[in-house]
């Protein structure tokens, strides 16, 4: 699995995308975790790609991707550090988080 970049601030996008070298499904459905849980809600059918445009101190953490169908041949997982965006109120400056 490839992530671009790897370390990020919250609110700028971030790309995870999945390759399988040995796999010749014509469109596989791809399923993605986070910490070793699936995110259900991240089916990509045909698309391999997870893809970010703002993101949040919470996507933070180590992410694999799997074929579905296929989930005992998980992908290295890959971590994603978020920075905290921070935000200046005068003289002082706060971590924000959203």
């Amino acid at each position: 699995m490839k992530i671009r970049p790897t370390t990020v601030t919250e609110g700028q996008s971030v790309t995870l995308t999945c390759t399988t070298r040995t796999c010749s499904l014509s469109s596989p459905t791809y399923i993605w975790y986070k910490n070793s849980l699936p995110l259900s809600t991240k089916l990509t059918p045909g698309n391999n790609t997870l893809f970010f445009s703002a993101v949040h101190i919470a996507d933070a953490g180590r992410y694999v991707c799997a074929v579905e169908g296929h989930e005992d041949h998980l992908s290295h997982a890959v971590t994603l550090s978020v920075r905290c965006k921070y935000v200046t109120f005068g003289t002082m400056s706060q971590c924000y988080n959203v």
